[in-house]
C-alpha cells in the first residue's frame, strides 16, 4: 500500500532532477518518471549490504551469546 507524502511540488521536482541527473530515474512521459538501469543495480547494491549486515548482526549476537555461555558455565565450575 503506498502511503501519501505531503511534499510540494517544488521540492518533488528539485528531488527528480537530482534524481534524474543522478541516472537513477529517467523521465518516460509527461509527468512520469520510470526507475532507471542504475536506479535498479543502486537499489540492489543497498539491499545486498542490508543483508550483509544483518548475517554480520546475527554472528556478532550468537558469538556474544556464546560468550555468556561459557561466562556461565565456567563461572558455575568455580
Amino acid at each position: 500500500m503506498l502511503e501519501k507524502i505531503d511534499l510540494k511540488k517544488s521540492a518533488l521536482a528539485n528531488h527528480l532532477t537530482e534524481l534524474k541527473d543522478s541516472n537513477l530515474v529517467e523521465k518516460t512521459h509527461h509527468g512520469t518518471y520510470e526507475i532507471s538501469e542504475n536506479g535498479k543495480n543502486y537499489i540492489k547494491s543497498i539491499e545486498k549490504i542490508y543483508k550483509e549486515s544483518k548475517v554480520i548482526e546475527k554472528k556478532v549476537w550468537e558469538a556474544k551469546q556464546r560468550e555468556q555461555l561459557s561466562k556461565s558455565f565456567l563461572e558455575r565450575k568455580q
